[in-house]
């Protein structure tokens, strides 16, 4: 019988917005960039209301951690001392408007290192909130995008298995933590074998 992984990843490893909004759509939701210390480039994001009333849109940027169980994958740290920041370099060109139902707009964010940033991995994340207009309804959703930036330069690379187990007959789980200076993409081959009879069953783990 096959059995299936469930995996759980620790060091930044998603690739969804950080919050799923209701009917909106934020994208690309991960963007990985290698930049030199100096370089300042502009990366456009694209929101689509997928909904039939418009609403009132807020850009907001933020830094984030990993979370520490898989429930939590991702933590914004708001204005929590951080040594991965990027929000202090990430700029909203557009800071707050009106989305109409079935409306896609452009979002451009400009990322601007200055000439003396230390190398090593950044991550940060621009958020949406969005209201609706029509003040009778209170809902606020939010959708994000993850930006994981490397600076490049001497760094420390290191990661470790910080716990692997199995959740039940057929699925099996991993934590792994990066504990250098940039996100390692860990991967593998996972085999089990069956004590009876010797089959052997494996299961590739894709770089995450």
């Amino acid at each position: 019988m096959k059995r299936f992984l469930l995996l759980t990843l620790l060091g930044f490893s998603l690739s969804q917005p950080v919050l799923a909004g209701n009917g909106f759509e934020l994208g690309p939701s991960k963007i990985e960039l290698t930049l030199a210390p100096g370089d300042q480039i502009k990366q456009e994001l694209t929101l689509t209301n997928h909904t039939t009333i418009a609403v009132q849109a807020t850009v907001t940027v933020t830094d984030f951690s990993a979370g520490r169980d898989s429930t939590t994958p991702v933590r914004l740290l708001d204005d929590e001392p951080n040594p991965f920041a990027l929000k202090p370099f990430l700029t909203p060109q557009l800071r707050s408007f009106v989305l109409l139902a079935g409306q896609s707009i452009n979002l451009p964010v400009l990322l601007d290192l200055p000439e003396n940033a230390s190398p090593g991995d950044r991550y940060g994340a621009v958020v949406v909130s969005l209201v609706p207009t029509d003040r009778a309804t209170q809902t606020v959703s939010s959708v994000g995008a993850l930006f994981f930036v490397r600076v490049t330069g001497l760094v420390s690379e290191a990661g470790r298995l910080v716990a692997f187990g199995r959740l039940d007959d057929n699925s099996f789980h991993l934590d792994y933590e990066n504990t250098g200076q940039v996100y390692l993409k860990p991967y593998g081959r996972l085999t089990l074998t069956n004590r009876l009879t010797g089959e052997n069953f494996s299961k590739n783990i894709d770089p995450w």
